[in-house]
């Protein structure tokens, strides 16, 4: 998976349309390189400059690895951002990075790689998973806006 993405990355890299590639991805298991390490390394042993690379190792999931992205994204000011993912992990993706403020461009979804097969099980088990997926993040920004709410409310009540 990670490596479709990482080839769809570079191609659109030496196409022109984006001026260099951010690798995104925390420390898995055995905590001696980063997804985003990884990723980075490979592009760079495939060709991509190292100084077109850029490592984010922040995020064990998608909208921490996006919010780590935002702020470097402030950081060099960059202005907007192509998001390359796998097709059915687009449109979670789109919605998470625009939470976080990213300002997305576009969404170029993998056409190569595991998830990408089109076999109708495996697309329907990840059309599935990332609907659930999609479905309790949103759910979790619905609590934590109700929170907020009971707190500001708790505290004119206070006030009062």
């Amino acid at each position: 998976m990670l490596e479709a993405r990482l080839a769809h990355a570079r191609a659109l890299y030496e196409a022109g349309y984006a001026p260099r590639i951010v690798t995104t991805g925390g420390f898995g298991r055995d905590r001696t390189i980063s997804e985003a390490g990884a990723g980075a390394e490979w592009l760079i042993s495939h060709g991509v400059p190292a100084e077109a690379v850029v490592v984010v190792p922040e995020g064990g999931d998608t909208v921490s690895s996006l919010a780590a992205v935002r702020k470097v994204q402030l950081d060099a000011a960059w202005s907007s951002v192509l998001l390359v993912t796998d097709p059915q992990h687009t449109h979670r993706s789109v919605a998470m990075a625009d939470h976080v403020g990213l300002d997305v461009v576009g969404a170029s979804p993998t056409s190569s790689g595991p998830n990408a097969d089109g076999s109708p099980g495996r697309y329907g088990f990840f059309v599935v998973r990332e609907t659930l997926a999609y479905l309790s993040w949103r759910g979790e920004l619905v609590a934590a806006a109700g929170a907020d709410a009971a707190r500001a409310l708790a505290t004119r009540a206070v006030d009062h």
